[in-house]
């Protein structure tokens, strides 16, 4: 699981141009952004909090049959154990090898069932600290620039162009923005960080969904 939930942690790295993804020189960009005004320029930070609450709801629902299943399992272990416990309490012959292996399989049953309610967000939130502290574009200022048919991003010394038609999803939580690139890159939106503009953002990626047929999917 450590492998996967790195994997998923890792919301943006310096890797090679997706499909949709153009890098730009330092001279591109600028002249980009002298010929065409942007419809809306964003400047923001991302907050080691933001993070962690973007990697709460997104890795959680990423995982959410694992815990189904995991809890469920756990459940059962304790109830078989408990049951096979009785038996060997109220038959004739105790056996202590058995008294040893019912406790051992609840204990076991009872780390499944909890898991995922105790230890994974403690888990959860370790790891995503680690990745955020050694992230620069993480911890650097995020400068996004919205055009009618892409996106403009220059953070960290990079510049890089986004087609709108060619983004995999565009989600919308109560507390940011989501531009899912594809399965390994997302462009994190804080409300809280661009504050009235949050609205025009609103709508301005309410327009796109609709010309590009998208849906600005509501996760919670």
């Amino acid at each position: 699981m450590d492998k996967n939930l790195d994997n998923t942690l890792d919301t943006k790295q310096n890797q090679a141009p997706a499909v949709g993804e153009d890098q730009l020189t330092e001279e591109e960009a600028q002249q980009l952004l002298e010929k065409n005004q942007p419809v809306i320029s964003l400047h923001y930070p991302i907050t080691e909090e933001d993070y962690i609450h973007f990697n709460n709801v997104v890795v959680s629902r990423q995982f959410a049959k694992s815990r189904k299943r995991t809890t469920t399992m756990g459940l059962v272990e304790m109830i078989v154990s408990l049951l096979l416990f009785f038996v060997v309490l109220t038959s004739e012959n105790r056996n202590q090898f058995m008294v040893i292996l019912c406790v051992i399989m609840f204990m076991l049953g009872l780390y499944s069932a909890t898991f995922y309610l105790w230890m994974f967000p403690k888990y959860l939130k370790k790891a995503a600290q680690a990745n955020y502290r050694k992230s620069r574009y993480l911890q650097n200022t995020i400068n996004l620039y919205f055009y009618p048919d892409q996106l403009l991003e220059r953070s960290t010394g990079q510049n890089i162009t986004y087609d709108w038609y060619k983004m995999a999803r565009i989600q919308e939580m109560d507390t940011m923005f989501l531009l899912i690139i594809n399965e390994n890159r997302t462009v994190i939106i804080p409300k809280h960080a661009i504050g009235d503009d949050k609205y025009e953002v609103e709508e301005f990626l309410k327009a796109i969904c609709k010309k590009f047929d998208k849906t600005l999917e509501k996760i919670d």
